[in-house]
């Protein structure tokens, strides 16, 4: 056998090895880049229903919110009225309508319905202050 045939088929032999070689290399980062992508695409996904779910939260915590502070805007202004109304003493207790204002304001912020006094079972509820 020649041997410069020999040696021409040997270096093919390595140069399609080494061709193989690249091809797969390709071939692995093309699939590995495929996996990247549909994991990342995933993490998305999942960011922004977690997102929309802390939105929802938050909008319900921002509706309870509101709904508090008005609940204590009337309060506030209840009170601001009856301080207008009366004046104030520094050794005088406080009259029949401060201690239902207070209580008003104790009920509310306990989340009880401040429009009910602390009447017998059977008795009809307490009319809402005026203001």
């Amino acid at each position: 056998m020649n041997p410069w045939a020999v040696l021409g088929g040997g270096l093919a032999a390595i140069a399609l090895l080494a061709g193989a070689y690249v091809v797969g290399r390709g071939d692995g980062q093309a699939i590995e880049q495929g996996k990247q992508a549909t994991a990342t695409r995933a993490v998305a996904e999942e960011r922004a229903a977690r997102e929309q779910r802390v939105d929802q939260v938050g909008a319900g915590a921002v509706q309870a919110e509101a709904q508090r502070t008005n609940t204590m805007t009337e309060v506030r202004h209840e009170i601001e009225r009856i301080t207008v109304d009366r004046p104030v003493y520094r050794n005088v207790c406080i009259d029949a309508d401060g201690v239902r204002a207070l209580d008003h304001a104790a009920a509310a912020a306990n989340g009880e319905d401040p429009g009910i006094g602390p009447a017998a079972a059977g008795a009809a509820p307490a009319a809402a202050p005026p203001g």
